[in-house]
């Protein structure tokens, strides 16, 4: 993995990348019996980190337990403060409802591409139950996942994005009810949907907190 965050009490990176978050002032509590979850908090990167400048496939998991329904509640983002184009967002992956995962990207300045997911016919459950989610970019078309399967249908291709000399990673940047996070893990590749099922199959029977 590019990056890999258990959020048992730290913001510690255990990929060997040493990229560490910061700041943002991180709450940590028992969620779940014996496990330990970063319930708020805005943590950060302070500069730009080349490793995450990935333009092409991408996997992004995360192990979480939601408190209340999400709105537009961000997992993480990698992006810069501006929509120049040295500052594009080459992702953004963020919860929009229960029902609803969202990712974005940009290509230019102030030319953003999106895909919300569609055809879902259930939602993430609410508190106590953790879950896990994936995003999958593969060839510019982006698919989500919930526990281990395709969550509503993947989008078109979308316009492959550029940039992000300034961006920075963020977790839990923007919105309102974030859920709480066990794990973060990024991979600069795209995992096939039977790596993903066998990734959640993993984090389940290992442990809530710990995405291999």
């Amino acid at each position: 993995p590019v990056v890999l965050y258990h959020f048992e009490g730290t913001l510690n990176d255990s990929s060997g990348n040493a990229l560490n978050l910061t700041g943002g002032s991180p709450s940590y509590r028992y969620i779940w019996p014996g496990l330990i979850g970063m319930v708020s908090g805005t943590p950060s990167r302070a500069s730009h980190d080349a490793a995450l400048t990935v333009t092409g496939d991408i996997t992004v998991q995360a192990l979480c337990v939601m408190h209340a329904v999400p709105v537009n509640a961000v997992i993480a983002q990698f992006q810069g403060p501006g929509e120049t184009e040295a500052e594009n967002a080459l992702f953004v992956f963020r919860l929009n409802s229960q029902s609803q995962l969202d990712w974005i990207s940009e290509s230019g300045a102030g030319v953003n591409a999106q895909f919300t997911s569609t055809g879902v016919t259930v939602n993430m459950p609410l508190t106590p139950f953790p879950f896990h989610l994936a995003a999958r970019r593969q060839g510019d078309v982006i698919t989500h996942f919930l526990n281990g399967l395709p969550f509503g249908s993947a989008s078109s291709a979308l316009t492959t994005p550029t940039g992000g000399t300034t961006a920075t990673l963020q977790i839990n940047a923007a919105g309102s009810n974030h859920a709480g996070l066990f794990g973060l893990k990024i991979v600069a590749s795209a995992l096939s949907d039977a790596q993903i099922k066998a990734e959640y199959n993993r984090t389940m029977g290992v442990g809530f907190g710990t995405i291999p």
